[in-house]
C-alpha cells in the first residue's frame, strides 16, 4: 500500500499506467492515505479504474470519500460499477442526494438500478445483478460463441450461460462445456437441465447456503414463471456471510451493532446500542441477588458453600452456552427441517449432558470431600448435595441452551439473541435455585 501512496507523489511517472499493476483492492485502501491534491489527481483518472476501484470500499466508506465530488462524477463512477454494487452505495445515500444522482445516469441504466432499489433488503433480489449472459435454446453453439464475445465485456460473470427459451429459464451451460463443443452443435443438446434456482424473496442467508451447498459461484434468480431476472454471484455471498456473522456476534454480545466504524461512533451511540440490553439482563439478574438474599440463613450455617457457588454458576453457563451454540449453528444451516430433527436434536442433548454430569459429578464430589476435609466439616452429605447440584443444573442448563433458541425460532426471532448473556442469566437462576433448595433442605435441615 506505501508503494501506492508513493506513486501519487511521482510526477515524472504515468500514474495510470503504473496503478493498472496493482489490485483495485490494494488500490482502495492505498486512496484512504493520500492528501486532497492527490485525491483530485485520483478523480482525474479513467472513469472506469476509479470506478473499479470505488467499488471496493464499503458503500459508506465510499460516500464519505465522494462527499466533496461533483455530483456528475459521483453519477458517471456509479454508472460504471456493477449494478449490485451500484445499488449498495445508492442505498446508503440520503433521498434528497440518492435521486439527484440518479437523475444524473443514462435512463435506461437508471432504470435498471431503480427495479433492482424496489426488492426488500437482504433477499435475493436485493443482491443479484442483471448482468448475466444468456443465449436462446435453438441456437447452436457458433451462435453462442458470438454473443457471448459481444456480451462478456458487461457481463459480470461469463463462467456460466444461461440458457433461455422465451424468456424461461430452461438450462445451463459452463463456458468451458462450450469452448469445447462442436461448433454445428445445437444448445440444447449439450446444455444442463437440472437447475438449482432461487427466487427474489428468499433471504440472502438462504441464498448463501444454497451455493456453500451446492459448490456453485453463481445462483440464477427466477421468477414465479421461472423467467431469468438475475443472478447472485459468489462475492456477494461472500458479504453476506460477513455481514450475518457480523449480526450474529452482536447477538451473542449482547449488543445492537458490533461494526462500530471509529471514526464515526460516539461514545452516545454506542451506549444507545447496548443500555437496551443491559437493562434487560439488570432486572432478571436482579432475581439472582434475591434467590442469594432468600437463603442468607443456609449460606451463614454453612459458609463454605459460598465458595462452591461460582463452581456450579460457571459450569451450568458453559454448558448452556455449549448446547446454544450447537442449536443456533444448526437451525442458521435449516438442519431441523421437522419436528422429527427437532426432538432428536434435544434428546442427543440430553444423553450428552447426562453423560457429561455424571462424570463432573463425580470430580466434583471428590473435590468437595477433600475440601471439607481440609475445613473440618466430615458430613458426606455436604460434597453429595454439591455434586448432584452440578448434576442437575448441567442438565437444565444444557436443556435450556438446546430449546430457548428453539422456542425463538419458531416466533421469527433470530436465535442469536437468546444467546450469551440472556442463557447465561437464565441458567444462573436455575442454578442457584436447585444448589441452595439442596443444601437447606438435605444440610441445615431449613425446610
Amino acid at each position: 500500500m506505501d508503494i501506492i501512496v508513493k506513486l501519487f507523489k511521482d510526477k515524472n511517472i504515468d500514474l495510470e499506467e503504473k496503478l493498472l499493476e496493482f489490485h483495485p483492492f490494494d488500490i482502495s485502501q492505498a486512496i484512504l492515505e493520500i492528501d486532497d491534491s492527490e485525491k483530485r489527481l485520483f478523480f482525474s483518472l479513467n472513469i472506469e479504474l476509479v470506478s473499479e476501484v470505488l467499488a471496493n470500499l464499503e458503500p459508506d466508506l465510499f460516500l464519505e470519500y465522494i462527499e466533496d465530488i461533483q455530483p456528475k462524477l459521483v453519477s458517471n463512477i456509479i454508472s460504471e460499477m456493477e449494478f449490485d454494487d451500484a445499488v449498495d452505495i445508492l442505498q446508503e445515500m440520503d433521498d434528497d442526494d440518492q435521486v439527484v444522482i440518479l437523475s444524473l445516469m443514462d435512463s435506461s441504466h437508471r432504470e435498471k438500478i431503480k427495479y433492482l432499489m424496489n426488492y426488500k433488503e437482504d433477499t435475493a433480489g436485493a443482491i443479484m445483478t442483471t448482468e448475466y449472459i444468456s443465449i436462446p435454446v435453438d441456437c447452436s453453439v457458433k451462435q453462442a460463441m458470438r454473443r457471448v464475445i459481444s456480451l462478456a465485456e458487461d457481463a459480470e460473470t461469463v463462467n456460466v450461460i444461461y440458457i433461455l427459451d422465451k424468456d424461461k429459464l430452461v438450462g445451463v451451460l459452463s463456458l468451458r462445456e462450450l469452448i469445447i463443443a462442436r461448433a454445428d452443435d445445437i444448445i440444447n443438446e449439450i446444455m444442463t437441465t437440472n437447475l438449482i434456482t432461487t427466487t427474489t424473496t428468499v433471504d440472502q442467508s438462504i441464498v448463501a447456503e444454497i451455493m456453500m451447498d451446492y459448490d456453485f459461484t453463481v445462483l440464477p434468480v427466477v421468477d414465479k414463471l421461472n423467467r431469468l431476472i438475475g443472478i447472485v454471484t459468489i462475492d456477494d455471498v461472500i458479504d453476506v456471510l460477513d455481514e450475518e456473522a457480523v449480526e450474529d456476534i452482536s447477538a451473542l454480545a449482547g449488543v445492537t451493532d458490533v461494526d462500530i466504524d471509529h471514526d464515526t461512533e460516539t461514545v452516545i451511540s454506542s451506549v444507545k446500542k447496548r443500555f437496551p440490553w443491559l437493562v434487560v439482563l439488570l432486572g432478571v439478574g436482579f432475581l439472582t441477588s434475591i434467590i442469594i438474599a432468600s437463603f442468607e440463613e443456609t449460606i451463614n450455617e454453612i459458609p463454605i458453600l459460598a465458595m462452591f457457588l461460582p463452581l456450579i454458576l460457571n459450569m451450568s453457563g458453559n454448558t448452556g452456552t455449549q448446547a446454544l451454540a450447537v442449536t443456533v449453528r444448526g437451525l442458521s444451516t435449516n438442519q431441523f427441517v421437522d419436528k422429527k430433527d427437532v426432538f432428536e436434536h434435544l434428546w442427543r442433548e440430553f444423553k450428552t449432558s447426562l453423560l457429561n454430569g455424571l462424570m463432573l459429578t463425580v470430580l466434583v464430589f471428590i473435590m468437595a470431600y477433600v475440601m471439607g476435609r481440609f475445613t473440618g466439616n466430615n458430613d458426606v452429605m455436604f460434597p453429595l448435595v454439591i455434586s448432584v447440584s452440578v448434576f442437575i443444573a448441567l442438565v437444565l442448563a444444557t436443556l435450556a441452551g438446546a430449546f430457548i433458541p428453539l422456542v425463538i425460532n419458531a416466533l421469527k426471532i433470530d436465535p442469536a439473541v437468546a444467546s450469551g448473556p440472556f442463557i447465561t442469566t437464565i441458567n444462573d437462576i436455575i442454578s442457584l435455585t436447585i444448589y441452595l433448595t439442596l443444601a437447606s433442605i438435605f444440610i441445615v435441615g431449613l425446610s
